[in-house]
């Protein structure tokens, strides 16, 4: 049975409730792939001992992370680490539907990939370090079809020391999409975004991707990603069609 090491047990910090503690110490260990998606966690009784906290408290950060999707309750067979299939993982971030056709999953292609060094407001979303070597990023372009038609183009950035060696053609064929190949590729999976949307005209750029005038009303979303453990991973700044989509948020009720 497991029990507390120097790298587990915890301390009560400043008015930090023990259970975010715990909450923050699983998320690590999950994004270190210490379990794989779709395997049991450890019971209630293991962890508890493991951290040198009380089941109570184990409980309550448990709850947190079954809400926040990491995890799966399963009656009768205990709790898993959410299996984190593509479309699954792709739909909660992804409230793109198009007008009249059926949705589908979107395939994202890769316009472009550059390395370079982040802007002083990406350093801040990222939490990036000072140093020259902390702020050098990847820059992607990309564009989201679905049924044919180019209904989304984005500009992405990610810490390169996060996700080194990336390559356009290793992102386009591990996955559909960039938070799938990351899942598959680095085993980092995107639970949580922070999003802004606005009503924007469409800039020259982005009319030659989404075949649409200059001028036309879209919709941007600026977008920060966050990991398993609270990192945040991904800037993105993206332009979405409003002539043939719409955005579709579900909130409140139960499921």
């Amino acid at each position: 049975m497991d029990t507390p090491t120097d790298e587990t047990r915890l301390t009560l910090e400043g008015n930090e409730p023990l259970f975010r503690q715990v909450q923050r110490a699983l998320s690590a260990r999950i994004a270190a792939a210490e379990w794989a998606p779709g395997t049991a966690l450890p019971s209630e009784g293991r962890l508890a001992q493991r951290f040198g906290v009380s089941v109570s408290t184990i409980r309550a950060a448990v709850a947190e992370l079954v809400t926040a999707q990491v995890l799966v309750r399963r009656q009768g067979k205990g709790t898993f680490i959410s299996p984190r299939d593509e479309a699954g993982s792709v739909y909660r971030f992804f409230q793109v539907h198009p007008d009249h056709l059926m949705r589908e999953l979107p395939i994202s292609r890769i316009l472009e990939l550059s390395a370079s060094s982040a802007t002083d407001k990406q350093v801040a979303a990222l939490g990036l370090g000072a140093r020259k070597a902390d702020r050098r990023v990847w820059r992607i372009r990309n564009v989201l079809v679905m049924n044919g038609m180019p209904v989304q183009t984005a500009a992405i950035t990610l810490p390169m020391r996060q996700f080194p060696r990336l390559s356009r053609g290793t992102l386009q064929d591990a996955a559909p999409t960039l938070y799938g190949a990351l899942q598959r590729l680095y085993a980092v999976t995107v639970v949580r975004t922070e999003d802004r949307v606005r009503a924007v005209l469409c800039p020259p750029r982005v009319a030659r991707v989404l075949e649409q005038p200059v001028g036309a009303p879209l919709l941007r979303i600026d977008r920060v990603a966050q990991a398993v453990d609270g990192s945040p991973i991904e800037v993105r700044q993206s332009w979405i069609r409003s002539d043939c989509c719409h955005l579709y948020y579900r909130q409140g009720g139960f499921d």
